[in-house]
């Protein structure tokens, strides 16, 4: 099980181990309890094993796609669109592909 709380009662020392009164009930179920203080570290906690996205790519394919979309409606505003100047793409997989590139 994945719990996900800011709440530092349930950490040891608001460090990221379980509290040990928790700790040892979690110890005691089937699966274990793994505990994290934002979605995102949940999340990157399950990335080992999923396939690797290439993110230049992304970006090529949404620069392009995006900039046909818009640049006649730039243009026809007096505007000119520039270059892409920086990116960040962070990415988690989930159970399902919904885009294709």
């Amino acid at each position: 099980m994945k719990l996900v709380t800011r709440d530092s009662h349930f950490f040891k020392d608001k460090g990221k181990d379980l509290a040990d009164n928790l700790d040892a009930e979690a110890k005691g179920t089937r699966g274990g309890v793994d505990v994290y203080k934002t979605i995102r570290e949940c999340l990157e906690s399950l990335r080992p094993g999923t396939p690797r996205l290439d993110t230049d790519l992304v970006v090529q394919r949404l620069d392009q796609d995006v900039r046909q979309l818009i640049e006649r409606d730039v243009c026809a505003r007096g505007f000119q669109l520039g270059q892409l100047a920086d990116r960040e793409i962070k990415a988690f997989a989930t159970s399902e592909w919904t885009a294709s590139l």
